[in-house]
């Protein structure tokens, strides 16, 4: 008995194909400048409120230099076993055995990159900055960045 391959992979390229997603900053949004002093609370961390429009870098920008310096968007998918790509690949097997879990796949690409920050998994900001910001929680400050971390399927 001989198995066509050909076909069964050019199948489930196909499959695999609609499962494109793209994560990261998605929207050059603008920048709001920190109130140094004033602080809210954001997913459990202790974070500056925001104040005026800034004119300096964009969102887009900072997580750019950011991803040059700490990597924080490609991290996440080099880690062996990571513990939400792992969830996140269940979930599409699932989806294309049947189940509609379309935005549950864009969510699980979400928490893949933002959970090893809020983890604290890039390390600690230097005291100076720390004592500045009055918290220690690297590539958080106002969460503005944070919460622009969104995925979306590549059409």
């Amino acid at each position: 008995m001989e198995l066509k391959i050909r076909n069964l992979s050019k199948k489930l390229a196909f499959k695999l194909d609609k499962y494109q997603v793209q994560v990261g900053l998605l929207e050059d949004k603008k920048r709001k400048q920190p109130k140094f002093g004033e602080y809210k609370s954001y997913a459990g961390k202790t974070l500056l409120r925001e104040g005026k429009v800034s004119t300096g870098a964009s969102l887009v920008e900072v997580a750019e230099y950011l991803d040059r310096k700490y990597k924080w968007l490609r991290k996440p998918f080099l880690i062996k076993n990571n513990k939400e790509v792992v969830m996140v690949l269940n979930d599409i097997v699932k989806d294309m055995n049947g189940q509609d879990l379309k935005q549950r796949i864009l969510n699980g690409f979400q928490a893949v990159v933002r959970n090893p920050i809020l983890r604290g998994e890039y390390g600690k900001n230097t005291t100076p900055w720390a004592k500045k910001k009055g918290f220690n929680q690297l590539l958080m400050m106002t969460g503005q960045f944070f919460k622009n971390v969104k995925a979306r399927f590549k059409k």
